[in-house]
């Protein structure tokens, strides 16, 4: 561009560097006004000339220097500036008039190559030459009489002065010759993508090629500018040592996992783009020096999603930028609070966010320096439910030592977009619990909730509960194939949900700390968990199966989701194959042997029921009043309780049996007292009050149970 004035350069797709050359304009030459005072020349433009980093779609305004104007008698003006950036060329100074002081050459900065413009020469008895533009035009003829100075050439030649005519009779006057125009030079090569074709070592060139499917050429090194490598979604690439992207680009696409085993010095030329099937993981093992683009797509319009952020100077701008079409940001402190501006982020890279946004199809995406610190830490300033996010750009195991949970209870949740809770419970070790798709393995920015009972419990994940995943998924679900474990799940036409129980030696009757609380799912969602001491478990840790259990169930759901729903024991081929599992509907009086049916449905007739359903585990050995050729009726029997005392009143009948006992249960199904039946009215005396116990009465090969609470 060589003609005066303001422009705009918009970087090309793939293009993060370009070179530039600047020529500043020349200064015109001096007038001349009087008889052997010829005007001065002016100085020659600068010329300067540097690589820049830049980015795709940046809008550069640049400026190109106008030459100065020769005058009739008067000193010549200064030539303009031209400048790019931090790239500047000055303009030659003016020529002064009649033998006045020549115009100095113009001064560069700021690039590889500076060279200042030549100046002019002083004037004498004819008009002198003007300064050449550095490395560029010529500055205009000197000796030149009775006529104006010539102009300089371009780019940012000076003009040189003019001179009156030696005849004294002649008082005619010139002007200086006009100084050259600036001019700007913009030059850049088209990049070069490479894809990996396999995974592997980053640093070997037969990794990449130009073509995806491993075909074209192969990069020579990766060190020249303007070369973009793309690691494809599922391929895991590492480096030798340090990685520096100073001089080239590097675009891991969703799914991509990198392990750098030194230092990244980004040049801000890294891009890192996540889905939420499919999380980027990148670890750091040295230093990281410069900034990321950090993106996220795919994510559906109109759901919450609970995310940190892989930097820490996250900003409102970041949000206000990425969702033009609107959105709703909000933190957890003991309640929601709505984030209205920079002041309401907390800057740990452990407080985690819950957001949705407007318009389909819009990208999150912000830029700063990646979290890699050795480690992060979260401390609670309530006893309550803290919504925290793993702060690294990579996966997390919560299984490893360097995931402290402190003070915080051992067990996360993760509310899913459509509402389903994820859980995953590592209170017991030996026994760790996925429900309903949870994992071990938490996902890039993924945000968790977690519960503690103590102000000051502090939570904190070091780097080394980094990991990289096998295959790139959102979350590892973890299922466990353990005889004594057993899944129960909730299904419905709106969705699903599961409750574990789990029996151990580190189980107990009462609630205990491998019980991992229900946490409930919103809107029409089921909600299906078992209880125990008024608490509702989504992994209820019992004693290990030794006689008859009985385990209460409930469920809840909004009255949207009422309808018909199917309960079923998802894992019984797993299950130990030594008990029976019945489901008791005790407002409908069935029972269902869910090894012979696999599953239960029935109508819901309210949003919610904690004494409808049950789970009994029986022993195989004994025989119940499932068998069909032995019947107790109702009208044989009446079991009631009177404040303290059970009472149980047979038929005559009934007493005819061989092998009669009473036998009296707590909710757990653990057997409490035996009695013997030999009256038609029997009183049992209950150990404790305002409880509720399982009498069962057995009479050869049938039985017959009910519940009673005792009373003061």
């Amino acid at each position: 561009q060589n003609t005066p004035g303001t422009y705009t350069f918009v970087v090309p797709d793939g293009v993060f560097i370009i070179s530039v050359e600047c020529w500043g304009a020349g200064g015109a030459g001096g007038g001349s006004s009087s008889n052997n005072s010829g005007g001065s020349g002016g100085g020659g433009g600068a010329y300067v000339k540097g690589d820049l980093a830049v980015s795709p779609g940046d809008t550069i305004t640049y400026t190109v220097g106008a030459g100065g104007v020769g005058s009739i008698g008067a000193d010549g003006t200064n030539g303009g500036d031209t400048e790019f950036l931090t790239l500047i060329a000055g303009g030659g100074k003016g020529g002064e008039a009649n033998k006045g002081s020549k115009g100095s050459g113009g001064t560069a900065s700021g690039g590889t190559t500076n060279t200042n413009g030549e100046d002019g020469t002083e004037g004498s008895t004819n008009g002198s030459a003007g300064g050449a533009g550095a490395n560029g035009g010529a500055g205009g003829s000197g000796g030149v009489s009775d006529s104006n100075g010539s102009d300089g050439t371009g780019p940012g030649g000076g003009g040189s002065g003019g001179e009156a005519s030696k005849d004294r009779r002649n008082t005619t006057s010139y002007s200086g010759g006009d100084g050259a125009d600036g001019q700007v030079s913009i030059s850049y090569v088209l990049p070069v993508t490479y894809y990996s074709i396999a995974s592997g070592n980053l640093d070997n060139v037969d990794n990449w090629n130009t073509n995806i499917d491993g075909t074209g050429i192969a990069p020579l090194d990766f060190s020249s500018y303007n070369q973009i490598f793309e690691i494809q979604s599922g391929h895991t690439m590492s480096t030798s040592g340090d990685l520096d992207l100073s001089s080239s680009f590097l675009e891991l696409n969703a799914g991509a996992q990198l392990t750098v085993n030194g230092n990244l010095i980004t040049g801000n030329h890294l891009l890192i783009n996540n889905t939420p099937d499919d999380p980027t993981s990148i670890i750091v093992y040295g230093v990281v020096t410069g900034e990321a683009i950090v993106s996220w797509s795919n994510i559906t319009a109109g759901e919450y999603q609970l995310m940190g952020h892989s930097i820490s100077d996250i900003s409102i701008d970041d949000y206000d930028n990425s969702f033009t079409g609107g959105y709703k940001l909000y933190y957890y402190n003991n309640g929601w609070a709505t984030v209205n501006g920079d002041g309401d982020f907390d800057q740990n890279p452990m407080r985690a966010y819950d957001y949705k946004f407007n318009t389909e199809g819009e990208v999150f995406s912000y830029t700063g320096e990646l979290n890699n610190e050795d480690s992060y830490t979260y401390t609670a300033d309530v006893k309550s439910w803290h919504l925290v996010a793993n702060p690294y750009p990579s996966y997390v195991n919560i299984e490893d030592e360097g995931f402290d949970f402190g003070g915080f209870e051992k067990t996360v949740y993760i509310r899913q977009g459509d509402n389903k809770v994820t859980t995953y419970d590592y209170s017991d070790p030996d026994n760790p619990m996925a429900v309903n798709g949870g994992s071990n393995v938490l996902a890039p920015n993924q945000g968790v909730w977690v519960w503690t009972s103590t102000a000051g419990s502090e939570i904190s994940i070091a780097s080394s509960a980094r990991e990289q995943q096998s295959t790139s998924v959102s979350l590892k679900s973890t299922s466990s194939k353990s005889s004594n474990i057993l899944r129960i799940s909730l299904e419905s036409d709106y969705s699903n949900d599961e409750t574990v129980l789990v029996f151990s030696e580190n189980g107990s009757e009462s609630g205990n700390n491998y019980d991992a609380d229900k946490m409930l799912a919103y809107g029409s969602i089921a909600n299906f968990y078992s209880l125990k001491d008024g608490d509702d478990l989504v992994v209820n840790s019992l004693p290990e199966l030794v006689g008859e259990t009985v385990v209460p169930l409930g469920y809840k759901v909004a009255t949207s989701g009422l309808g018909e729903f199917t309960i079923k024991a998802s894992n019984l081929d797993d299950f130990n194959e030594d008990y029976a599992v019945y489901l008791y509907d005790l407002d409908e009086d069935i029972i269902v042997n869910l090894r012979d049916d696999s599953s239960y449905t029935f109508t819901a007739s309210s949003t919610q029921s904690d004494d409808r359903f049950e789970i009994r585990l029986e022993s195989e050995a004994v025989v119940t009043a499932i068998d069909d050729e032995v019947v107790i009726s109702d009208n044989d029997i009446l079991i009631y309780s009177v404040n303290l005392t059970a009472v149980v009143q047979v038929s005559n009948d009934l007493l005819m049996g061989s092998n009669k006992a009473i036998k009296v249960y707590n909710l757990a199904g653990h057997l409490i007292n035996e009695y013997e039946l030999n009256e038609t009215e029997t009183k049992i005396e209950l150990p404790q009050a305002y409880t509720v116990y399982i009498i069962r009465v057995e009479i050869d090969s049938a039985s017959y149970q009910e519940k009673v609470v005792s009373m003061k």
